[in-house]
């Protein structure tokens, strides 16, 4: 560690101390908020209908959000947006992590008057380099940030409301007693 980094903890009242390595159980507090974003971050995914490799990406939205909830573990129970910037969050942006989007195609990037105006995209997020959302155009493999942007998030709640149905029928299945079946006939 730096000895800048550590001057600017000591300027900032942050006591910093160190576990032994492989131990997270002497990092318990942050080892949890991890847990509660990598969570969080898989219910999002799963519930969109995306595949494993965009894990990232559903962890980086759950950490925004997560960053602008209100936690017991801050004064008046603040959220931590708050107690970096002294100000509540805007939460007016907030979407549906998945939805099925259109994102305006500028003029110089289209090739004459009839091409299109607008392209299907996945809402990926949240950008921390600009004032955008993060998107997956429609057969690209990268994420680009967006700032006109129409979402659908009335089919994105429509899946949500699918998986969790069956998420429920799932947990109800396993949830049935040893030796009993579902018609209560031994």
């Amino acid at each position: 560690m730096s000895s800048q980094f550590q001057s600017y903890l000591k300027s900032m009242g942050i006591r910093h101390l160190m576990g032994p390595p492989e131990t997270p159980k002497y990092n318990a507090i942050a080892e949890r908020g991890n847990r509660t974003i990598g969570e969080t971050a898989e219910a999002m995914r799963k519930s969109a209908g995306l595949p494993p490799s965009y894990w990232g990406y559903a962890r980086m939205a759950a950490a925004y959000i997560r960053n602008r909830c209100p936690s017991r573990s801050n004064p008046n129970h603040h959220t931590p947006y708050f107690m970096r910037y002294g100000k509540l969050p805007d939460l007016s942006h907030l979407r549906i992590f998945g939805s099925d989007s259109m994102i305006h195609i500028p003029k110089s990037r289209r090739n004459n008057k009839l091409a299109d105006k607008a392209m299907a995209a996945i809402f990926m997020g949240y950008s921390d380099k600009f004032r955008s959302y993060l998107v997956i155009p429609e057969g690209a493999q990268a994420v680009v940030p967006a700032r006109s942007i129409v979402l659908d998030e009335e089919s994105a709640a429509e899946k949500a409301v699918k998986f969790a149905e069956k998420s429920k029928k799932l947990v109800a299945i396993t949830a049935e007693p040893k030796g009993t079946s579902p018609d209560g006939v031994h």
